[in-house]
């Protein structure tokens, strides 16, 4: 099975600014591509372009070394499963964005002053692309964020970056 690459992945191991995700996504990205092909979408490019460390000419080589392809293929389909998430997403009120990538648990977020419930980081329409695009070619997803799109994906097969015993 083809594995899709989310950007935090592919950023900690490109920006290695901690070495333990550093290692464990090349690990992760070792065990994907025995198993088959490794691409990220045009989203995953976005943002990785985003960061500024690299025009696209050397971001592309850099990947085309570690063996990850750009998938520039997008189908009406994927455009559809992404808006549909998202729209659910929506219509959560972002509550899978509380919950802990690394154990699950749920947290609340509150002003230190005033103790007022703060909102939660939100997810970009980027993210469901990302799913979306995966979802569409039938590829597992390798990521550090496994619960919103397990939650918004049920249909996609996600790869959690950090295996139980790597916690």
């Amino acid at each position: 099975m083809a594995t899709s690459v989310d950007t935090n992945v592919l950023s900690y191991l490109l920006l290695n600014n901690d070495p333990g995700l550093a290692d464990a996504a090349e690990r992760a990205l070792t065990r994907a591509t025995r198993e088959g092909a490794v691409l990220v979408s045009g989203p995953v490019m976005a943002e990785l372009l985003a960061v500024g460390k690299w025009d696209g000419t050397e971001l592309a080589s850099r990947l085309t070394e570690a063996g990850i392809d750009i998938d520039d293929r997008w189908d009406l389909e994927i455009w559809t499963h992404a808006a549909a998430a998202f729209t659910r997403y929506m219509k959560t009120g972002h509550r899978a964005g509380s919950a802990c990538p690394h154990c699950g648990t749920h947290q609340r977020l509150r002003c230190r002053c005033c103790h007022a419930e703060l909102g939660w980081p939100k997810h970009v329409l980027s993210d469901f692309l990302i799913g979306g695009h995966a979802l569409h070619y039938e590829c597992s997803l390798l990521t550090h964020d496994a619960e919103p799109y397990r939650a918004f994906f049920p249909d996609l097969h996600v790869v959690p970056l950090l295996a139980d015993a790597e916690r």
